[in-house]
């Protein structure tokens, strides 16, 4: 891979979450950097206020946040997500409120910040009833170590659309769970934090409809809903931004197993399946999706899932020999079982220089890819820019995520 005559330091963010891609925008870094310079314009006694200090453990993030008059926001709960703890890594939140000038204050522990990147959220988050969701993004303050670059939150009035629920028979589905899911900020298409969830989601009524509060239209991506009867299913909204007709989509039991040469191998492993229907208007149907852990035995059961073609990623300990080798075309096993079995990976190497000078470059951040889906490894250059991954027989791409 060979790099650029001039490489700045910059960060993508690819995926926003390491289980599944939402809808990405384009990061404009040059409108980035006007709002930036005009945030540094602010009055001093703003600035003064969002001072940090010099507590070298942290990094400071501050910001301001109003209305659409210009008024300042206050009591408004402001959640910063570094990392949202999956495949088991730690979860780590920043929270604050606004004071009565709007203004807030977090401080985040640099070891949140600690490589691989690819673990890292960069979207703040303002919520405060009767507005729609505020965000912005702090990968500056975060990353870069600009404290005085203050974020400024707009918070506009709130969108509520209106969704009616109905099953795979056209009925209306009542006391449904209905959540939002993805919702577009600076950044792409973040995961709504549980910290603000509480206040978004809700049940169906007795007609099937549940409103949803606190949204800016049409930057709502996705709704998850979850009932007993057709597990959890996931529906794109964002060209329904008044709201509409969602059916679920019918739902089975699924049962699997994982199995390799060494039963240690199968025991733990972290799965997402997810099922789509496949048919005609498919990017409109529900997208069915599971998460489960295999037990001592490989084995995994999943109440209820949508039907149709399935999609399985995996997080499997990086030092295994071994890598599922998941199968084309599979569809969600009415009777039966799905089995997924290891087969033994092989080592591939790649070095990272520079064009210029073909010097090695440290600390870059590679996405190695093989096998269906989203199957693949990450890893980091060492001081010679050389990275290994493991991965199964086949075609094998890689990308550069972060320099």
């Amino acid at each position: 891979l060979n790099l650029p005559e001039s490489v700045e330091s910059r960060e993508e963010n690819f995926e926003r979450s390491i289980w599944k891609d939402g809808a990405k925008s384009d990061r404009n870094s040059n409108q980035e950097r006007s709002e930036n310079d005009a945030n540094a314009g602010r009055s001093d006694e703003v600035a003064a206020a969002n001072a940090p200090d010099s507590d070298v453990d942290h990094r400071v993030v501050t910001g301001h946040v109003v209305d659409d008059n210009g008024s300042a926001v206050g009591g408004a709960t402001v959640v910063l997500p570094i990392n949202f703890g999956f495949a088991g890594q730690p979860r780590n939140v920043a929270q604050g409120v606004t004071n009565a000038d709007g203004l807030f204050r977090l401080e985040v522990p640099v070891d949140w910040l600690e490589p691989p990147i690819w673990h890292h959220l960069w979207s703040l988050w303002v919520y405060k009833p009767g507005f729609a969701l505020g965000t912005a993004n702090v990968l500056q303050q975060l990353k870069a170590g600009e404290p005085g670059n203050a974020a400024e939150v707009l918070l506009t009035a709130e969108s509520t659309p209106t969704f009616t629920i109905l099953d795979e028979t056209g009925e209306v589905a009542r006391n449904v769970r209905v959540e939002p899911q993805h919702y577009r900020t600076p950044v792409g298409g973040d995961i709504v934090p549980q910290e603000i969830l509480p206040h978004l989601a809700g049940a169906t009524d007795e007609d099937g409809r549940i409103t949803i509060h606190c949204m800016q239209k049409g930057k709502l991506l996705d709704l998850l809903v979850r009932s007993d009867r057709h597990g959890t299913q996931e529906f794109r909204v964002d060209i329904l931004p008044d709201g509409g007709e969602l059916r679920l989509r019918e739902a089975v039991p699924v049962k699997g197993r994982v199995i390799g040469d060494d039963p240690a191998w199968s025991r733990n492993i972290s799965l997402y399946l997810t099922t789509e229907s496949g048919g005609r208007g498919a990017f409109m149907d529900a997208v069915g999706s599971a998460q489960v852990t295999t037990d001592g035995d490989g084995r995994f059961e999943i109440p209820r899932m949508a039907t149709g073609s399935l999609r399985i990623m995996e997080n499997l300990d990086p030092k295994l020999p071994v890598r599922l080798r998941i199968p084309e075309d599979m569809e969600v096993p009415v009777e039966g079982e799905l089995v997924l079995q290891f087969e033994p990976a092989k080592f591939v190497h790649g070095r990272v220089v520079r064009k210029d000078d073909q010097s090695p470059v440290a600390g870059v951040e590679v996405s190695v890819r093989y096998g269906q889906f989203r199957q693949g490894e990450r890893a980091v250059t060492d001081e010679n820019g050389e990275f290994e991954a493991r991965v199964l027989a086949g075609e094998v791409y890689q990308q550069v995520i972060a320099i």
